[in-house]
């Protein structure tokens, strides 16, 4: 798949059938629709094109609003749009200038000019344009004039992605990870940097890797202890996975830290991979930390004997 960043600098494509969306996930119902626009573009003799823009719309349009958490950040995403086969992806910057721009320049400067898009793939609600007064009706003057051919998804997939996204996220604020890996069609996973942390862990015998993450509207689990696999240096580890405010200790900040399994190294400073893989149970306040202590071990001893 190659990456485009910037509308000035496209390839000259041979028939681009393209497609826009958040792709928020790349779940199955995106798979789908994403094997769909293959198809089409090799019975046109053409290229697949998945345009998407980052930041989020909505994160650019209410900023002060920080309750939408996305499923993957932009890395992330275009890595789960490699793996799922997409030809092409241009990744456009959206500003309040672009969210401005009426309904009939988004498609004369950007998907005709700038693109050269000759097959486009819209849901039957496509709305887009300034105030999202541009439909598919506008497109389909376009068609009639001979710049493009429509091709309109029916309404039952465009409803099944909507509904995936927001059970994924329902899922995972729950803590049900086996359901949001069947919506997905892929594990869930966070990225992030290890940093130093108030070393409680290695106190009790289990070190633990706090990890940061960067991205705010990445969207995190529900707070628990969950069994994860952790990429660290080109290699999976097994650990506990702990998300909370670490009430035992009177934590007042939320943490992601794991225990890794068999692992003893210093990583500070290295950016590790988190994918989960089963919630075992929620926070609670121990009246100790030896108490909290022996609660690890049978954390530790409960995975041991399930998953190893």
């Amino acid at each position: 798949m190659k990456v485009h960043y910037d509308l000035n600098d496209l390839p000259d494509w041979k028939h681009p059938v393209l497609t826009q969306g958040t792709f928020d996930g790349v779940h199955l119902g995106h798979r789908q629709l994403i094997k769909r626009i293959n198809s089409i573009a090799k019975r046109e003799e053409g290229e697949s094109v998945v345009l998407t823009y980052f930041p989020h719309p909505r994160l650019v349009l209410n900023p002060q609003n920080n309750s939408l958490k996305l499923l993957n950040t932009l890395d992330e995403k275009i890595e789960l749009l490699r793996e799922a086969g997409i030809q092409n992806l241009i990744v456009l910057e959206f500003t309040k200038e672009l969210a401005g721009l009426r309904a009939e320049n988004f498609i004369e400067d950007i998907l005709i000019d700038k693109i050269g898009a000759k097959s486009l793939i819209v849901g039957y609600d496509h709305r887009f344009g300034r105030n999202r007064a541009g439909s598919v009706k506008d497109l389909r003057e376009y068609e009639a004039k001979g710049y493009f051919k429509v091709i309109e998804i029916e309404a039952q997939m465009i409803q099944d992605m909507a509904i995936s996204s927001t059970k994924i996220r329902a899922a995972l604020h729950e803590g049900i990870v086996e359901e949001a890996i069947n919506l997905l069609g892929s594990e869930y996973s966070l990225t992030g940097i290890v940093v130093e942390g108030k070393r409680i862990g290695r106190e009790m015998g289990y070190p633990t890797a706090n990890i940061s993450v960067e991205a705010d509207y990445k969207l995190i689990p529900k707070d628990g202890v969950y069994y994860v696999k952790v990429l660290v240096q080109g290699k999976y580890f097994d650990g506990l996975l702990s998300i909370g405010n670490n009430p035992t200790v009177n934590g007042q900040e939320k943490s992601i830290e794991v225990h890794l399994l068999k692992f003893k190294e210093d990583i500070y400073g290295h950016n590790v991979k988190v994918v989960f893989k089963k919630w075992i149970r929620g926070t609670k306040k121990f009246v100790s930390l030896q108490n909290l202590k022996n609660q690890i071990s049978k954390d530790k001893e409960y995975v041991e004997r399930t998953f190893l």
